[in-house]
């Protein structure tokens, strides 16, 4: 039996990578006939630290080096799993990690969860990290077409490549009621953060009831105290108070009913490789707009199960969500083909039976 050193960031805080981390770890089909070793790589407690540079968080870094490299000798692992960041300052932080992994000469299994290294083109030391990283190793991406616009590109040797999307737990969604709008509800869904889009959709919705439309948009989720009140303040100044509703974080049964309570999910984000979101969406027959960014072109068939959009374009933004909000029967046909899609490719169980393939092929070499 192969042993794998699963080097992990588990919730809290609740993020895309930290909720796909916690399944895989804990999937007892994706977990069979592997022996796992859990090294938890906890640098934030909540949400407002995430982002956040301090003493402490240096030298919990510190600490996290020694106890992998303990944890090797003591373990001594076929393969470490390793959902390495790709981009930005995180990625120098976790180069540290890859070089111990290569000073030991174990496989890494690359899970990746982001998206960017394209950008590799324009830094030709980046190019020679990347494939000093990357070289040699086992990546998992989310989808074709990151694999195609970030991997590919870099001509790495001796390296195997898998494409596995994510998918969500089944939601009975028979037991939530929809509540019996008297106008169109949009729903935001996702971390009240720039980069997710909340301030282009804000200006956006406000041109539409600017316009006269008959609409109302749901807030759910949470970014930090900086950006809460900023939202808020947005609100008050554009007198949106009747019109937005900002509800903060809400998770479970709570997050569900806002979900099924609306007619349409809006995720405008500026920088995203997946979106669990819309997942969440389809399965309650909910049609998205979305960005035309990272994988989502390949969750959502446009003009079929939901509508794309240009980053950061709060004029195609407008006249996207007036494209539907105009016809009431495209916002239910769409959303019922959002929800076939859903169901064939990105349950959980999908999503379960994929990495365990990648587990039982990697394994058995």
């Amino acid at each position: 039996m192969k042993k794998i050193l699963f080097l992990i960031q588990l919730p809290p805080p609740v993020h895309g990578v930290s909720v796909m981390n916690k399944i895989v770890f804990e999937s007892k089909l994706i977990q069979k006939n592997i022996h796992s070793v859990l090294l938890e790589l906890k640098f934030s407690k909540n949400f407002n630290d995430l982002n956040k540079t301090s003493f402490s968080k240096f030298y919990t870094l510190i600490c996290l080096w020694f106890k992998f490299i303990k944890t090797t000798l003591k373990v001594k692992p076929d393969f470490v799993y390793f959902t390495i960041f790709p981009t930005g300052k995180i990625f120098f932080r976790d180069l540290i990690f890859v070089v111990i992994i290569k000073i030991f000469r174990i496989k890494p299994i690359y899970h990746i969860h982001g998206k960017g290294i394209d950008r590799f083109k324009k830094n030709k030391i980046l190019l020679l990290l990347y494939k000093f990283t990357f070289s040699n190793s086992i990546i998992i991406h989310l989808s074709d077409i990151l694999i195609t616009k970030d991997i590919l590109p870099l001509k790495l040797k001796k390296t195997k490549l898998f494409v596995v999307s994510n998918g969500i737990e089944i939601v009975d969604t028979g037991k939530y009621i929809k509540r019996n709008n008297t106008y169109v509800s949009l729903l935001f869904l996702s971390h009240t953060i720039e980069s997710k889009g909340i301030y282009v959709l804000l200006e956006a919705f406000d041109y539409l009831v600017k316009k006269g439309h008959n609409i109302k948009l749901d807030i759910v989720g949470y970014g930090g105290i900086d950006n809460e009140k900023k939202i808020k303040s947005i609100i008050s100044n554009k007198e949106l108070d009747n019109y937005v509703i900002y509800n903060g974080a809400l998770y479970g049964e709570e997050k569900n009913q806002h979900i099924c309570n609306a007619d349409l999910l809006v995720f405008p984000t500026l920088n995203d490789a997946f979106g669990l979101v819309i997942l969440e969406a389809m399965q309650f027959s909910i049609p998205v707009i979305a960005s035309d960014e990272g994988s989502i072109p390949e969750i959502i068939d446009d003009n079929k199960t939901g509508l794309l959009v240009e980053k950061g374009n709060v004029k195609d933004l407008a006249e996207k969500i007036e494209q539907l909000i105009n016809n009431p029967d495209l916002i239910l046909r769409m959303g019922k083909a959002a929800q076939e899609k859903f169901e064939k490719n990105y349950t959980l169980k999908h999503f379960e039976n994929r990495m365990k393939k990648v587990f039982d092929e990697i394994t058995a070499e």
